[in-house]
């Protein structure tokens, strides 16, 4: 074997040694106690949002809400728009306003009637980003005002086009991951369709990523 091949083949032995070099126990165990900490913490803030003293319940979800750590955030979102706890859903339905781009999803009707394929068509692809009035749980979006209610919101607007129609839309959760409702619109004289002043009503979803 000459000099070359005896260097190289050195070398490979090296990095081989290094690559199976087995982690050492004290640092598993580190790595262990890690995990087993933040499972814990994790686990506590679960059990604080689903007490029954409410002053726990808004100072727990208020500190996670605020973490630094993306994990919790969503955490307590989820647990938030998950409870049976009306006043804690309504606390992650209140971020969710402020915090978030919501984009609304129209469904289509069976059957559908030129009105509902006119609302459909103007709320296909709608992001609503709101301003948010904390003070009074209000907000301002989508062409209009909205009010923050228990478990979801309802939102006042006019139609984009429509000289004289306006919409209502009423949100609520259905799920960690889901808010459904519907949207009603009084379409006055849309376009060049003459609609009458026959209200039109379609279900809505926003789903959340």
């Amino acid at each position: 074997m000459n000099f070359r091949a005896a260097f190289m083949a050195l070398v490979l032995g090296a990095t081989l040694s290094v690559v199976h070099m087995p982690v050492p126990v004290a640092a598993q165990s580190e790595a262990l106690n890690r995990i087993k900490e933040r499972a814990e913490l994790l686990r506590q803030y679960r059990e604080m949002l689903a007490s029954e003293d409410p002053n726990i319940v808004d100072a727990t979800f208020e500190e996670a809400i605020k973490s630094k750590d993306a994990t919790i955030r969503k955490m307590a979102l989820e647990v938030a728009l998950g409870s049976q706890n009306k006043r804690l859903q309504t606390k992650g339905v209140r971020y969710l306003l402020m915090n978030k781009t919501l984009i609304l999803t129209p469904i289509t009707p069976d059957n559908p009637d030129k009105a509902q394929e006119a609302a459909y068509n103007l709320h296909k692809g709608w992001a609503m980003k709101v301003k948010y009035d904390a003070s009074s749980d209000t907000f301002e979006g989508g062409g209009g005002t909205g009010t923050l209610v228990q478990g979801g919101f309802n939102l006042v607007y006019r139609l984009r086009f429509s000289q004289t129609g306006n919409c209502e839309m009423q949100v609520r959760v259905a799920s960690p991951i889901l808010l459904t409702g519907s949207v009603t619109c009084a379409l006055h004289e849309y376009d060049w369709e003459d609609f009458g002043t026959k209200k039109t009503t379609i279900p809505v979803k926003i789903e959340l990523g």
